[in-house]
């Protein structure tokens, strides 16, 4: 892995249990890894992404 970091999402509210789209188009594939923070806690994990 690179360690590289792609994209920010920008700060948007969203209702507990919602979702949140991000436009891969420029992506290529790959595993990427993911961090969410918000005020109830954070997650993280990995992405597969495959064109």
């Amino acid at each position: 892995m690179d360690g590289k970091l792609v994209t920010v999402l920008k700060p948007q509210a969203v209702a507990e249990g919602g979702s949140r789209a991000w436009d891969i188009s420029g992506m290529g594939s790959g595993v990427y890894i993911y961090l969410i923070d918000s005020a109830g806690g954070g997650q993280q994990g990995k992405l597969s992404i495959i064109k």
